[in-house]
């Protein structure tokens, strides 16, 4: 399976996708629908695209998908190890559907990602200590 996911904390509040090439507009319709239960409430999405190299040519046919399946309660969304035609694609969804792209941020690798997620969450807590830290 070309996209798969799983949490990356015990506490279950920061999931990640990893996308491995070859992949295709129905493999991330069904990692995001194979995502939308109940339960699944995460703070924080990880998409490592480390190994997805390219991206589908009708890949923009895809946002009112991906509009459908943002997940208000998603608080930051990191993106690891976007090339530059990923990065260029940010670009166009950033200035189309700029809602989309709220919370996103580039990491270099995974734990570059969870340490700027945890520094945001050390932040809330420190400002509401009602919140947990996790």
């Amino acid at each position: 399976m070309p996209i798969h996911g799983a949490w990356l904390d015990v506490e279950n509040r920061i999931y990640t996708f990893v996308v491995v090439a070859p992949w295709s507009l129905e493999d991330i319709i069904s990692a995001l629908e194979g995502t939308e239960h109940e339960t699944m409430r995460p703070n924080a999405i990880v998409y490592n695209v480390t190994q997805g190299k390219t991206i589908p040519r009708s890949f923009l046919s895809i946002i009112r998908v991906l509009q459908q399946h943002k997940g208000n309660d998603v608080g930051i969304r990191a993106l690891v190890g976007a090339n530059h035609v990923w990065r260029m694609l940010y670009k166009v969804v950033d200035r189309a559907f700029p809602a989309l792209t709220e919370g996103f941020i580039f990491a270099d690798t995974v734990e570059e990602a969870l340490d700027y997620i945890h520094s945001q969450n050390k932040l809330s807590t420190e400002a509401d200590p009602n919140l947990t830290n996790h």
